[in-house]
């Protein structure tokens, strides 16, 4: 096509002229043509750049929404765990708000430790034993009633005498009633109970009930967020910023708590044994059985309230026929423990002596129990144990069994017979229960070294053996250290308690061949003053109880160097003050004895007001231990010649103890002063009686220490002449502290005769 350009037909070349016309000249059609197939070019040039852009765009949204989508998923993968843990946050902090709250309200209630007395019943009950309680008609009619016409319907009064084991039997109502299922809900029903306790100040009170109550309704229901707030609302609105809760608070609560709860049992044993039953019944029992609340009650019969409260087809009286079965269990057991022991003579009859010694218990369990005690005594040959057993041949009462015991004590070795009385006047007459560590001190401290072999670890078992079984060492639950020392039952309490009644001696026996302070108040109260007192004499020592100046001595550190001391420290006046002084002229003797050792603790007492570094150690002791309450003081102030000689007329010539009393008197004064102007610094810093304290209080009892020396600093008149009392005085102390400058001044005499001879100037205001 290019050499066509440039030759012609005949193969020869084409003249310039020529080839440059047919290069410059084409046809129109020819150019339009081309123009459209440029165009074309073009277009489809266009159209494909448009599809690889648009794929290009394409692709590129594509991979954008991609990666959207992948940061989506990030994001909402974020945003899940973030939620997740926000969650795990919320509610790791409300579960800490609500432990907190719940401790906060643990420690408003300030519950007794209330488990103690159910889980030693349990351990007390014979397996097989107390069911006939469940299975009783009248028992069962209770627990399935509706009535919510007769509220007082809701109650059920279980009644019985000392030592039938009413105790036992509310431990094991409890288990029973907590183990039923309701077949409508499939749940259990709450069971919520306490154990009055006459023998401890925490268990003995209507507020000690509710306390136990509220602890376990609060603890079964943590997780019940409206009843976790009525316990907070009811704290938080109601409380007058008490540190806890009072009487009235809880007993709101409870009024409040309970309508909202379904299915609950009470059980309550021993209402005998609180202080204000009366009020426990009446506004307690009646609004709990108001709401539909199933209420169980144990207690003796003696309770006037129950039966003014309860009615008689919700009354049920524990017999001896409800018993016998029961008893016969545990005495089957513990017979045929005796025989393995061979602390029976080989081949008596077994059953015979089961039978006897049932026939014989006349429906106690209490009896059964002492009995079984009595025979383990290692004092007794296997033919005098067989002896005693047929030797019961009717129904006995706890008396009987009571003088039985003390014979077996009376024929102890001295020792062994000693230890048993001070156990028993203790434990009968103390202010509280004791520790096993500080009875174990007193007997150390006055048996001259005759029971040094005695340890605390077995100090509880050698106890039960020389009391015969009367005394047990309370078990300890849960961690709790050390144990209390207790009787088995009230009843041993009360029974020696009335032994010192003189219209009751000849019906209990006359316990003064023992130990006269078996027999006489005065004088077991006189012996557990002079313990305490001989104590603070011997035992206190005498400088800082921590050792040191300046360093308060630690509760802990002194229960274990000086065992006894918290108790001597806090209760020797008490006891001092409540010895009985009226005059049994029936019993000369026993006058003229209690006139002795009266006027011997009286002169220990006058003896330990003389050792003032000792007094100085005690007056921290019983700050340490004690909040100190005025009438411990004002115990003291009563103290005077005339209140001793109205009660008993003892004349100064026979009574050796009248110089001591004026004294008492004199140091009460002393210390009620002192605990007005030093008793709240005391009761945070005990030691400060060894510093600053005795240096500012004028006294002849207390110590005056070396690290604070107090000089007075009155103005001195410059001459004889200047009046006795400056015009105008002032004083400044310097930077450091340690000198102190007084500037006084005296007018001359002139001056003074001659304002003692001017008039009065009459002052005018001018307005």
């Amino acid at each position: 096509m290019v050499a066509g350009l440039f030759t012609n037909g005949r193969g020869g070349l084409k003249r310039t002229p020529i080839i440059i016309a047919e290069l410059l000249w084409k046809p129109f059609d020819v150019r339009f043509q081309d123009l459209l197939e440029k165009f074309t070019f073009h277009r489809d040039v266009v159209k494909d750049e448009l599809i690889i852009l648009g794929f290009q765009r394409a692709s590129e949204e594509q991979r954008q929404q991609i990666k959207e989508r992948r940061a989506a998923s990030m994001a909402r993968e974020h945003t899940k765990i973030t939620m997740e843990m926000t969650e795990k946050m919320k509610t790791k902090m409300e579960e800490k708000d609500k432990e907190q709250a719940f401790d906060r309200l643990q420690n408003w209630l300030a519950p007794p430790t209330f488990m103690q007395e159910f889980e030693q019943a349990q351990e007390m009950r014979m397996e097989g034993t107390a069911f006939w309680l469940f299975r009783n008609p009248t028992f069962s009619e209770w627990r399935l009633s509706r009535d919510t016409i007769d509220p007082h319907s809701n109650v059920l009064w279980a009644q019985g005498n000392p030592g039938c084991g009413k105790t036992v039997l509310a431990s094991s109502m409890i288990e029973e009633l907590r183990a039923l299922q309701d077949t409508t809900t499939d749940t259990s029903p709450q069971v919520y109970y306490f154990f009055f306790n006459n023998n401890r100040t925490d268990k003995n009170n209507s507020s000690d009930a509710f306390r136990a109550l509220l602890a376990q309704i609060l603890h079964q229901n943590r997780k019940n967020n409206d009843l976790l707030d009525t316990f907070t609302f009811a704290m938080g609105e109601y409380t007058n910023g008490q540190m806890t809760a009072s009487s009235f608070e809880l007993l709101d609560l409870l009024s409040v708590c309970l309508p909202r709860m379904k299915n609950v049992f009470l059980v309550l044993d021993a209402i005998d044994e609180c202080n204000d039953q009366s009020t426990f019944v009446h506004k307690f029992v009646s609004t709990a059985c108001k709401y539909g609340i199933k209420v169980l009650l144990f207690s003796r019969p003696n309770v006037e309230s129950l039966w003014k409260t309860t009615r008689e087809n919700r009354q049920v009286l524990i017999q001896k026929d409800f018993n016998n079965d029961d008893i016969k269990i545990y005495l089957h057991a513990k017979v045929q423990d005796l025989t393995d022991e061979q602390l029976l003579p080989p081949h008596c009859d077994f059953t015979d002596i089961v039978t006897r010694l049932l026939g014989g218990s006349a429906g106690m369990f209490l009896w059964a129990r002492l009995m079984i005690g009595y025979l383990t005594s290692r004092a007794l040959s296997p033919s005098q144990r067989l002896s005693i057993i047929y030797s019961v041949n009717l129904p006995e009462g706890l008396d009987q069994m009571y003088r039985r015991i003390f014979d077996l004590i009376q024929q102890a070795p001295y020792v062994e017979r000693q230890l048993a009385v001070r156990t028993l006047v203790f434990l009968s007459w103390a202010k509280r229960p004791l520790y096993s560590r500080e009875l174990l001190q007193v007997l150390k401290m006055s048996s001259n070294g005759d029971i040094s072999d005695f340890h605390d670890s077995r100090f509880g078992h050698d106890l039960r053996l020389v009391c015969a079984g009367l005394v047990e060492v309370e078990p300890n639950h849960h961690g709790e250290s050390p144990s209390r020392l207790q009787f088995i039952h009230l009843s041993v309490k009360e029974w020696l308690i009335s032994c010192t009644k003189p219209t009751a001696r000849s019906s209990h026996g006359n316990l003064e061949g023992l130990d006269s302070a078996l027999s006489s108040e005065s004088e077991a109260r006189i012996q557990i003053a002079k313990e305490c007192v001989t104590y603070l004499c011997f035992q206190t020592p005498a400088h800082p109880l921590s050792g040191s100046l300046g360093q308060k001595a630690s509760v802990s550190d002194l229960h274990i160097s000086f065992p006894f001391l918290e108790y001597a420290s806090v209760y020797w006046i008490d006891h001092l003050y409540d010895i009985p002084l009226s005059v049994d002229y029936s019993n000369a003797v026993q006058n003229e004895r209690t006139k002795e050792k009266l006027g011997d603790l009286l002169n220990l007492v006058r003896r330990f007001l003389k050792l003032k570094l000792v007094l100085t150690a005690w007056i921290e002791s019983l700050y340490t231990f004690s909040t100190v309450q005025h009438h411990t003081f004002k115990k003291l102030r009563s103290q005077n010649k005339s209140n001793w000689n109205a009660k008993r007329p003892y004349s100064r010539a026979d009574f050796q103890g009248w110089d001591a009393i004026d004294e008492l008197r004199e140091f009460g004064d002393d210390m009620q002063a002192l605990n007005d102007d030093w008793g709240t610094t005391l009761l945070s810093s005990s030691n400060a009686i060894w510093e600053d304290v005795t240096a500012f209080t004028r006294s002849k009892f207390f110590a005056k220490t070396s690290a604070v020396h107090v000089e007075i600093l009155p103005p001195r008149a410059p001459s004889r002449d200047a009046n006795a009392s400056p015009l105008y005085t002032i004083s400044r102390t310097s930077a450091s502290g340690s000198e102190i400058g007084v500037l006084s001044i005296w007018p001359s005499k002139y001056v003074l005769m001659l304002c003692g001879q001017s008039k009065p100037v009459e002052v005018l205001q001018l307005t």
